[in-house]
């Protein structure tokens, strides 16, 4: 939020497990949501973790899944939109709106799949897995996405250097460290 708004009940939402949450690639919001609250979110539903599961590919995107299960076509032009503008245009609340219209149905239609092939044991391990991954604060957990195949010791500590130099910069500027410097960029 660009303004000084009170998101105290939003975070309490966000924490409490009797709430279920469904979001889609939820990494970094939630990252985000415990750098601001110190709580740790709860009753959380990612659908990109579920379709992988239910055979849609790993690390699927939204745009594609409602295009495979609604046949429709989501507009993504407004997603590199300047979003700290405001008043925010009607065609980025079009897009904001469009970006969560379909995660209620593509859960359901997963929680479906999921329970005819006995899987759905499998999703809610990973989703604690997943969940305990991105809130540990050690070094060694934000270097486990790369690789440091084929790299000398002074290139591995270079890039690990920049990993935790991008983390800190990220969180000063609250933003999602993927926006500051993507991942494909510290490896080179």
């Amino acid at each position: 939020c660009l303004s000084d708004v009170d998101l105290t009940g939003f975070y309490e939402i966000i924490a409490d497990d009797k709430i279920i949450k469904i979001l889609h690639s939820s990494l970094q919001d939630l990252q985000i949501f415990h750098q601001e609250s110190k709580l740790l979110p709860r009753g959380i539903i990612d659908t990109q973790i579920m379709a992988n599961f239910c055979g849609f590919g790993f690390n699927v995107g939204y745009s594609n899944l409602v295009e495979d299960i609604f046949t429709t076509q989501l507009d993504k032009g407004q997603q590199r939109s300047d979003w700290q503008r405001r008043a925010l245009s009607s065609k980025q609340i079009e897009y904001a709106l469009l970006d969560v219209l379909f995660l209620r149905e593509i859960h359901d239609k997963f929680l479906t799949i999921l329970t005819s092939k006995k899987r759905l044991s499998w999703y809610f391990e990973e989703i604690e897995n997943f969940l305990g991954r991105i809130f540990v604060k050690k070094d060694e957990a934000m270097f486990k996405d790369f690789s440091f195949r084929n790299k000398t010791p002074n290139e591995i500590s270079q890039i690990k250097n920049l990993i935790l130099l991008r983390e800190k910069w990220a969180q000063k500027l609250n933003i999602p460290k993927r926006h500051f410097l993507k991942d494909e960029m510290l490896e080179k």
